[in-house]
């Protein structure tokens, strides 16, 4: 009996050493296959201990908008994104083109900014131009220029050539001052006595001759500068061969046609003087005018006209 209480006893003594080992032997391996993840567990573990640790009372005073962060994506959905950026502006733009200026210039039509192209003109006098164009209604004559400040005679000479009137009408002349006679204050006295001479006394006057006529030479007539010869300009004051032929040259070779008097002063010789003196015997047709509607711009060269 007693040796088969033992035999009964050894063999659950070895019956529950072996459920152990297999035990000890399931743990090992369910260890084993668990340690990879444990490393993350235990970061995971200390960022959510360093998330909870208590807020100081200076970052809890902060207002809850304050707080919150909005989480910015690391990288911009395709449809946000611009396909190509435009092209850069420059800093400094380039000057506007401004069309060159054309002499002469039509002194009622010319503007301040085209007055200031004039040589002897600067922006204060081609402003007083314009304030006293609008001022009168426009100019009559290119003379009344001299009556603006800063205008004299000089440079009135200078800028004539520069500048013209479609219609031009001569000034009237001042009226001479009539001098006021002065009546003396005291009558002379007469003697009382007065010896009237007889008739036969009275000494014959000569007989009066009137004076011959004086004779001038006869004022040319008004020549058209496009049909005009070498003897009709000769006509003109102080005109000789050299500058009749310089003109015809200039109109036949050069131009081809006057549009305006003025232009005969593209002869090289004809100074402003002589303009001015010939001015009122030149036309550019039969009918007496000084000017066609087409002006050639001036200083134009005779190759664009071929």
């Amino acid at each position: 009996m007693k040796a088969g209480k033992i035999i009964l006893f050894s063999l659950y003594g070895l019956i529950v050493t072996g459920f152990c080992l297999h035990q000890n032997r399931s743990y090992h391996a369910s260890l084993e296959e668990i340690k990879p993840y444990s490393h993350s567990y235990q970061q995971e573990t200390e960022t959510l201990a360093e998330t909870e640790r208590p807020v100081p009372a200076a970052e809890s005073e902060l207002p809850q908008e304050t707080a919150a962060v909005t989480e910015i994506p690391e990288t911009i959905p395709e449809s946000s994104q611009p396909e190509s950026l435009p092209p850069a502006v420059p800093e400094t733009l380039p000057p506007p083109e401004t069309e060159p200026v054309h002499f002469p210039l039509e002194l009622n039509q010319a503007s301040v900014e085209e007055l200031c192209e004039i040589p002897e003109i600067g922006i204060v006098t081609a402003q007083k131009i314009a304030d006293y164009r609008e001022e009168h209604g426009g100019f009559l004559n290119r003379r009344q220029l001299m009556e603006i400040s800063g205008i004299g005679e000089y440079t009135y000479q200078q800028i004539l050539p520069y500048l013209y009137l479609e219609t031009e009408y001569s000034l009237p002349e001042p009226e001479p001052e009539q001098e006021q006679e002065t009546i003396p204050e005291t009558v002379p006295e007469f003697p009382e006595t007065e010896s009237i001479p007889e008739e036969s006394e009275i000494p014959e006057l000569p007989e009066l001759t009137e004076p011959p006529e004086e004779t001038f030479p006869p004022e040319p007539p008004v020549i058209n500068l496009n049909t005009a010869d070498k003897e009709q300009l000769l006509l003109l004051p102080d005109c000789d061969e050299a500058l009749a032929d310089e003109i015809l040259t200039l109109r036949d070779r050069d131009i081809h046609q006057f549009y305006h008097i003025l232009e005969i002063t593209l002869a090289e010789h004809v100074t402003t003087e002589l303009f001015q003196k010939w001015e009122k015997y030149l036309a550019v047709d039969d009918d007496g005018s000084i000017q066609i509607p087409y002006i050639r711009p001036y200083g134009q060269s005779t190759e664009n006209q071929d």
